[in-house]
């Protein structure tokens, strides 16, 4: 009786959380938030997977026979938390990149920042978490954030500078 209870709450485990997984990791990597003024990205990876893949761990040490899907998106953990680990230092960068910006810097460089918007937004439009170019995505974003700081630092040293003359 009570191997059969076990045996109908692993299998309605093993449906609910395949599918759940593939839903998880069809989301883009990148949450937009805020108006356009103040945007801010966060990552989009859902908690929930990673109970998943410790649960199916779990389950894989007692012998339980884990769905294939479940199996090698636990074999690819170390890979997600990489790839997170990286889009949190990259929206650190663009964070610190946009801050402290003077209402007149933050007109003058009004394209510049939607450049590197536009380049933000790929990762909440182009990628999700299947996609095998996320590490190409983080490095055109890490390089525009360096880009987008060369030219902050030029505007604020004009600024500084002008500021001196007058």
């Amino acid at each position: 009786m009570y191997e059969v209870h076990e045996h109908e709450i692993f299998n309605k485990w093993k449906q609910d959380n395949t599918v759940a997984a593939i839903n998880f990791l069809k989301q883009p990597i990148l949450q937009k938030e805020g108006t356009n003024e103040n945007k801010r990205y966060k990552v989009n990876f859902n908690p929930k997977l990673r109970v998943i893949i410790r649960e199916a761990k779990f389950l894989d040490r007692i012998g339980r026979d884990i769905p294939n899907t479940i199996i090698n998106i636990a074999l690819q953990e170390k890979d997600y938390m990489r790839h997170i680990d990286k889009l949190h230092q990259l929206l650190r960068g663009y964070d610190v990149a946009l801050s402290k910006l003077k209402p007149v810097e933050r007109s003058l460089l009004e394209k510049n920042i939607t450049e590197l918007n536009d380049l933000m937004d790929k990762g909440t439009l182009n990628h999700n978490w299947f996609s095998l170019s996320i590490p190409e995505f983080i490095r055109e974003c890490q390089e525009g954030i360096e880009n987008f700081k060369e030219v902050k630092n030029r505007v604020e040293q004009h600024s500084k500078n002008i500021a001196k003359k007058v």
